[in-house]
């Protein structure tokens, strides 16, 4: 609701603001929970090696990266039918 809020889609009220929320989570839950499970799939190798080979100073740089590529698919996804 909060997230809602702040991209500008408040119209009158909090009962919009939900309204217009469980619209969005009902078009894009499957999609975005896919592109979730899917990044995430291809991401646990690259954890697996990091953890594995490299030193402990490494790694943190490894699960940032990770992290940015992940939130880039699931926003992307949280997103993408607001830029059609």
């Amino acid at each position: 609701v909060v997230t809602s809020m702040l991209e500008g889609r408040r119209r009158k009220g909090l009962s919009a603001t939900t309204t217009t929320l469980w619209n969005d989570i009902q078009s894009n839950y499957r999609a975005t929970v896919k592109a979730s499970w899917i990044s995430s799939t291809l991401m646990s190798p690259v954890q697996f090696l990091s953890f594995r080979y490299l030193p402990v100073q490494m790694r943190m740089l490894v699960v940032n990266v990770e992290d940015v590529v992940w939130d880039g698919v699931v926003s992307y996804q949280a997103h993408k039918k607001s830029r059609t």
